[in-house]
């Protein structure tokens, strides 16, 4: 038992002396597998489309349209602007694309899909912004 304690007071020391100054952030979306930053990072590359119509309107809208074409809604947050989804004919049923929302002005809301995969993207542009 003695051993058990000195082994784990070595542990614990060399991860204190080793670490220094540095942080270890982990997020618990991270951890589940949940984060989306990469999609965010992703919007610099992905389409865009702008709607007229509250932001309320626009985000109901693309929301039945993912329902009525059964892809799966697998996060959503109409306050922070954004809809996951997956489900896409001919992907991998773990391929995710983004669809995040920005208020512009007059009554429009930019809408921007991205995703890692540009098959994924292209046929979710075809369904969403009906191209």
């Amino acid at each position: 038992m003695k051993k058990n304690k000195i082994v784990l007071l070595l542990v614990l020391s060399s991860i204190l002396i080793t670490s220094g100054c540095s942080h270890f952030h982990l997020n618990f979306r991270d951890f589940l597998g949940d984060s989306i930053k990469d999609l965010k990072r992703a919007r610099s590359t992905g389409k865009v489309q702008i709607f007229d119509g509250s932001y309320s309107e626009v985000f109901s809208k693309i929301t039945t349209k993912l329902e009525k074409k059964s892809i799966k809604i697998y996060l959503s947050n109409e306050k922070e602007g954004y809809i996951i989804t997956m489900g896409f004919t001919k992907q991998v049923n773990t391929t995710r694309v983004g669809i995040f929302f920005e208020d512009e002005e007059d009554n429009k809301i930019k809408v921007t899909l991205s995703s890692l995969s540009e098959g994924a993207l292209v046929k979710a542009e075809k369904i969403i912004f009906g191209q």
